[in-house]
């Protein structure tokens, strides 16, 4: 309506110039606002989970067992029982 009224009151020619500059600043607001609209948003972190601490047991943790002395020290343990026991029975004890 206002360009109406522009035409019929004699400043419609002023208007025509100035009309074209508006429309492209609203189309460069436009395309900046869908340019705004079509960016993909920022995702946002997930905080981290926290890992449930283990309750304590009340069960007795067992002793650890010794470990069994390898086959070659044992042979040599025998051999030198057996020394000590020709020993003797050549002295004639």
């Amino acid at each position: 309506m206002l360009a109406f009224t522009l035409v019929a009151c004699g400043g419609g020619q002023q208007e025509a110039t100035t009309a074209p500059s508006e429309n492209k600043t609203a189309e460069t607001s436009s395309s900046s606002q869908e340019s705004a609209t079509t960016a993909p948003p920022t995702p946002t972190p997930e905080p981290p989970t926290a890992t449930p601490t283990p309750e304590p047991t009340d069960t007795p943790t067992p002793e650890p067992t010794p470990t069994p002395e390898p086959i070659e020290e044992l042979s040599s343990t025998f051999k030198k029982i057996e020394d000590v026991v020709d020993s003797y029975r050549s002295k004639g004890l």
